[in-house]
């Protein structure tokens, strides 16, 4: 999870670093998948087409970043979009910039 400066607010490079896990169309298109629901690995590879390793690396990023949101259900791992945080990505912008 992406650190706060004493304020609560993001750091540059956090904030940086989540503008940049959307910059990729297809981890765009993941998060769209992962708007609804919450699903695996293997559910998403399934529709997408791609290979579980390749969306393996598009989740360890967005999650990274803390766009992406993982819990463990058994031998299941289920993602989820972070609605709230990207719901204050402009606020994050414009808080960052008026530093």
């Amino acid at each position: 999870m992406p650190a706060a400066t004493p304020g609560g607010q993001l750091t540059v490079r956090d904030l940086h670093d989540r503008l940049m896990a959307l910059t990729s169309p297809a981890r765009m298109e993941l998060c769209r998948h992962l708007l609804g629901e919450p699903i695996t690995t293997s559910e998403l590879a399934a529709r997408l087409g791609s290979s579980e390793p390749q969306v393996s690396r598009a989740l360890r990023t967005l999650r990274d970043a803390g766009l992406v949101r993982s819990t463990r259900e058994g031998k299941l791992v289920r993602h989820r979009l972070a609605t709230d945080v990207i719901r204050r990505l402009g606020h994050d912008v414009l808080a960052t910039v008026a530093r």
